[in-house]
Protein backbone atom coordinates (compact mmCIF):
# COMPACT_ATOMS: atom_id res chain seq x y z
CA UNK A 1 0.00 0.00 0.00
CA UNK A 2 1.31 3.55 -0.72
CA UNK A 3 1.32 6.86 1.07
CA UNK A 4 -0.41 8.62 -1.99
CA UNK A 5 -0.26 8.42 -6.05
CA UNK A 6 2.52 7.23 -7.61
CA UNK A 7 3.26 9.19 -10.80
CA UNK A 8 5.65 7.48 -13.05
CA UNK A 9 7.66 10.34 -15.49
CA UNK A 10 7.94 8.72 -19.03
CA UNK A 11 11.18 10.62 -20.58
CA UNK A 12 12.36 10.06 -23.78
CA UNK A 13 16.13 9.03 -23.29
CA UNK A 14 17.53 8.88 -27.00
CA UNK A 15 17.20 12.48 -27.09
CA UNK A 16 20.44 14.05 -26.82
CA UNK A 17 21.82 10.11 -26.72
CA UNK A 18 25.82 10.50 -26.63
CA UNK A 19 25.77 14.18 -25.13
CA UNK A 20 27.46 14.71 -21.94
CA UNK A 21 27.83 17.24 -19.99
CA UNK A 22 31.59 17.79 -18.57
CA UNK A 23 31.27 17.28 -14.47
CA UNK A 24 28.17 16.17 -14.37
CA UNK A 25 27.37 12.32 -13.82
CA UNK A 26 25.53 10.48 -16.53
CA UNK A 27 22.63 9.90 -13.38
CA UNK A 28 22.68 13.96 -12.58
CA UNK A 29 21.87 15.06 -16.22
CA UNK A 30 18.90 16.61 -16.67
CA UNK A 31 16.85 14.51 -18.52
CA UNK A 32 17.81 11.36 -17.04
CA UNK A 33 17.30 13.34 -13.64
CA UNK A 34 13.81 14.16 -14.43
CA UNK A 35 12.84 10.41 -15.04
CA UNK A 36 14.32 9.62 -12.05
CA UNK A 37 12.87 11.91 -9.17
CA UNK A 38 10.02 13.89 -11.08
CA UNK A 39 10.11 17.57 -12.25
CA UNK A 40 9.49 18.97 -8.64
CA UNK A 41 12.91 17.57 -7.56
CA UNK A 42 14.51 20.25 -10.92
CA UNK A 43 16.13 23.29 -10.31
CA UNK A 44 14.67 26.11 -13.00
CA UNK A 45 18.22 25.78 -14.35
CA UNK A 46 18.26 21.72 -14.99
CA UNK A 47 14.28 22.24 -16.74
CA UNK A 48 15.00 24.83 -18.93
CA UNK A 49 18.14 23.01 -19.96
CA UNK A 50 15.45 19.92 -20.75
CA UNK A 51 13.55 22.61 -22.99
CA UNK A 52 16.45 23.79 -24.66
CA UNK A 53 18.11 20.12 -25.41
CA UNK A 54 21.40 21.85 -26.59
CA UNK A 55 24.04 24.26 -25.45
CA UNK A 56 26.42 25.98 -28.29
CA UNK A 57 29.85 25.54 -28.97
CA UNK A 58 31.76 25.96 -25.90
CA UNK A 59 28.59 26.47 -23.97
CA UNK A 60 26.96 23.17 -22.49
CA UNK A 61 23.23 23.18 -22.01
CA UNK A 62 23.02 23.92 -18.29
CA UNK A 63 25.62 26.80 -18.46
CA UNK A 64 23.22 28.18 -21.20
CA UNK A 65 20.03 27.98 -19.12
CA UNK A 66 21.95 29.65 -16.28
CA UNK A 67 22.83 32.46 -18.46
CA UNK A 68 19.03 32.70 -19.38
CA UNK A 69 17.64 32.64 -16.01
CA UNK A 70 20.47 35.15 -14.63
CA UNK A 71 19.33 37.47 -17.69
CA UNK A 72 15.85 36.77 -17.04
CA UNK A 73 15.08 35.88 -13.43
CA UNK A 74 11.93 33.07 -12.93
CA UNK A 75 10.54 36.51 -10.54
CA UNK A 76 10.48 38.46 -13.25
CA UNK A 77 8.99 36.31 -16.18
CA UNK A 78 6.09 35.25 -13.88
CA UNK A 79 4.37 38.36 -13.94
CA UNK A 80 4.44 38.17 -17.71
CA UNK A 81 2.09 35.38 -17.49
CA UNK A 82 -0.22 37.16 -16.06
CA UNK A 83 -1.69 39.30 -18.71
Amino acid sequence: MSNGPHIAYQVDMEIGKGSRIEGVADVDLPREKLGRVGPEALKSEELLAILLRTGYEGSNVLTVARKVIAQYPCDRLVPMTRV
